[in-house]
């Protein structure tokens, strides 16, 4: 009876730790062709820093896989998700592997919820060469990142990792250590940028080095990836101009303020949160991107903007929805386009005193439309 107690036990045990193409398959989920109509995608309304999916931000310096990019137009394809418009491809000028500048982020709604980067190609110092082109798509459940930080990608080369190295990877909000069989061609760039790693049950799996860290004594198999980790992981150093000289998280600090103050005026609480798309069931049709006031001092708490100009990118989008969903002549756009203004005064005045945020903000009614309709990027 022990034994068969035992038994039972070790079933349980097994049961209970899956292994990593177990894990794998459960996010495989049926394809709803309307889902993407009736809300938002859960990576447009993160608000902590992630190592992966990448979200882009205004600015940040990245690696293109165009291998990638090709495998996720097949699976988009494969699953009938949408139609591929053939401008979707890339041209013959664009390599295998490039590094860029995300020079501007949209969103789009047609023929799917998408964000479409432009990206301007870089050389190995981050300087601009000239060349631009254009990437639309959407994160997609089973598909690798074919876009991620440079930094990522460098930290990932610079571990030297040889055949024997013990690794730790985060997969599905469990660690797993694995050994290090042999560098594999990457299935991405066609470089030698991958590792066949083997892992404690067993299996063996390719990984990019970017996917991976060396290992840790204090990691074990199966241990949960903590709230510390995943920020930790998804955390890259701040580059000259991101943020104002010397600036200490002032500027961060002050548009919390700024932000939280307004969001008591009248003229402002239309933004102060959320909008309910369980009452207003057509907004999430009729709007690509949507953000709110409280989401953007969320992710202020959380260092989650890179840069000054991916804060702003995101304030500009409260105007960019009203007018959307209300269209251009309504008075909530006018406010929401004041808003805009009076932040981007703020940021940009770092003498202005707290006292004076709400003053400030109720002059920009007085400024002809012009003066803010839209405000060019910084």
């Amino acid at each position: 009876e022990l034994q068969e107690e035992r038994t039972a036990d070790e079933e349980m045990e097994v049961e209970e730790k899956p292994d990593v193409s177990e894990i794998r398959v459960e996010r495989r989920q049926r394809w709803d062709e309307d889902v993407w109509k009736r809300s938002f995608s859960e990576w447009m309304r993160e608000v902590k820093r992630k190592r992966f999916p990448y979200v882009a931000q205004i600015g940040d310096q990245v690696v293109y896989f165009r291998l990638g990019y090709e495998e996720y137009l097949k699976d988009i394809e494969k699953a009938k998700l949408y139609t591929i418009d053939p401008k979707m491809h890339p041209n013959e000028s664009v390599g295998m592997e490039e590094f860029a500048v995300v020079e501007d982020v949209q969103y789009i709604l047609m023929p799917y919820r998408l964000i479409q980067l432009k990206l301007a190609r870089t050389d190995a110092e981050g300087k601009r060469t000239g060349f631009t082109w254009t990437v639309k798509y959407h994160d997609l459940d089973c598909n690798p990142d074919f876009i991620i930080l440079r930094a990522f990608y460098e930290a990932g080369l610079a571990m030297n990792l040889e055949v024997g190295d013990e690794i730790d990877a985060a997969i599905e909000d469990f660690w797993w250590k694995g050994i290090v069989e042999s560098t594999v061609r990457c299935a991405l760039s066609g470089d030698w940028q991958s590792v066949e790693v083997r892992w404690e049950t067993g299996e063996k799996e390719e990984l990019s080095l970017w996917d991976v860290r060396k290992g840790s004594a204090a990691i074990a198999t199966h241990q949960p990836v903590s709230e510390e980790e995943v920020i930790s992981m998804g955390s890259v150093p701040y580059c000259e101009g991101d943020w104002p000289d010397e600036d200490d998280g002032e500027t961060r600090r002050r548009l919390k303020i700024a932000l939280t103050a307004l969001a008591q005026c009248d003229t402002v609480k239309e933004f102060a949160t959320a909008v309910p798309v369980e009452w207003f069931s057509d907004y999430p049709m009729m709007v690509a991107y949507s953000t709110d006031i409280e989401t953007i001092c969320e992710r202020i708490d959380n260092q989650y903007y890179r840069r000054l100009r991916s804060l702003l990118h995101d304030v500009r989008h409260l105007a960019l929805a009203a007018e959307a969903y209300n269209g251009w002549s309504a008075v909530i756009v006018r406010n929401a386009k004041v808003l805009v203004e009076a932040i981007v005064r703020i940021a940009n005045d770092p003498s202005m005193s707290n006292d004076d945020f709400v003053p400030s903000f109720q002059s920009c009614f007085d400024l002809p439309e012009s003066e803010y309709k839209r405000r060019p990027e910084p």
